[in-house]
């Protein structure tokens, strides 16, 4: 991720899951390594953090959070912000952030909205420089994970409808012919 930049990622999420009669939890994990001055985690040259949306498509979201949008026009995205728990606040300086949301079986309606068949979210990755280092004109890797479990007794076959869903970019390599004369 370049820093003072983000990566959006939209994630399916099976209706089936969310209008099952069961205990339902969605992880959202981020893991980092940045360079440091110290082992002391004030001493971090990077700071990643993750936000997570609903009920907004990728334009507005993307206009809302480009950085030519005004403070205010950012607040506006508060209503599309999914609670979880901890608070972003509470781990956004830790290099592992683990976040959940939490729904009991008959919630999980926060996440539906009219006139979108297939619900998703949105997981907003962003970064900014706490310090200048010789590293820091990289950009900065990170991995990140998202995991749904329900204890649900109905069969909702929540792994085949996620594979299903998800879209992969996967790097095309060019390949390229070369052809050699030799001369006789």
């Amino acid at each position: 991720l370049p820093l003072n930049d983000f990566h959006l990622y939209r994630i399916p999420v099976p209706p089936d899951f969310l209008t099952a009669k069961s205990d339902k939890l969605i992880t959202i994990s981020l893991a980092f390594n940045p360079q440091t001055k110290s082992t002391r985690q004030d001493y971090l040259a990077n700071q990643l953090w993750f936000e997570v949306y609903r009920r907004i498509d990728q334009d507005s979201l993307v206009k809302k959070k480009s950085k030519n949008i005004l403070k205010e026009d950012i607040n506006s995205l508060n209503p599309n912000k999914v609670k979880m728990t901890p608070s972003s606040r509470s781990v956004n300086k830790s290099t592992l952030q683990q976040r959940c949301w939490i729904a009991g079986p008959r919630a999980g309606d926060s996440l539906l909205w009219p006139g979108v068949e297939n619900p998703y979210l949105f997981v907003l990755v962003t970064g900014k420089e706490k310090f200048s280092c010789a590293e820091n004109n990289m950009p900065q890797p990170y991995a990140l994970c998202v995991t749904f479990e329900s204890d649900s007794k109905e069969d909702i076959d929540l792994y085949n409808q996620l594979k299903n869903q998800a879209r992969l970019k996967v790097p095309v390599k060019v390949r390229e012919k070369v052809s050699v004369k030799v001369p006789v």
